[in-house]
């Protein structure tokens, strides 16, 4: 796994070299290719993806969008300073954003590990309680609950109607008493 880390890595040393030196198109193609050749050399060793995958992913997706914006979204003018197009960025915002998706998906998808305990004692999972069991189980003992008792004061929960109000239909005969 740590010589699969050396394809990203060498990948980005690369990309930077080539931003570096102008070479806007070739950081394109530097992104794309760490990054499959990076997931063709894990398929090719059948080696499990290690599990900061979504984050290498959002990196080189980073990569990958701003040396598009690099290429497509920046212009120099004639008097040597920079013009904003407005097309490129937005395919470079759209791109970042459909592959910082991909990473998510990527990071939400690692296996999570909830059969040993805080101490390492070995419990089955299937007889591990779930977090409402385990706040139920104070239900009936000697905690200090306003409802203690059971009873509820219903006083607390009076409300005052106004029966001064149209009918909705006058074909119904409303029979209310007037205060």
């Amino acid at each position: 796994m740590s010589v699969g880390l050396l394809i990203p890595l060498i990948a980005i040393i690369v990309f930077f070299v080539s931003i570096y030196y102008g070479n806007n198109i070739g950081g394109i193609f530097v992104a794309i290719g760490g990054l499959l050749t990076w997931f063709l050399y894990g398929s090719i060793m059948k080696s499990e993806m290690p599990d900061v995958t979504g984050n290498i992913i959002i990196l080189f997706g980073f990569l990958l969008s701003s040396a598009f914006f690099l290429n497509y979204g920046l212009t120099r003018n004639m008097f040597g300073g920079y013009e904003f197009i407005v097309e490129g960025a937005a395919v470079s915002s759209t791109l970042l954003f459909v592959i910082v998706l991909l990473g998510i998906n990527y990071k939400q998808r690692t296996p999570r590990v909830a059969s040993r305990g805080f101490l390492g004692n070995s419990e089955d999972s299937s007889q591990a309680k779930s977090p409402d069991e385990e706040t139920v189980t104070g239900i009936g003992d000697d905690r200090d609950t306003p409802y203690d008792d059971g009873e509820v004061d219903y006083d607390d929960y009076e409300y005052e109607y106004d029966y001064d109000y149209e009918p909705y239909s006058d074909d119904y005969e409303y029979d209310l008493e007037e205060d």
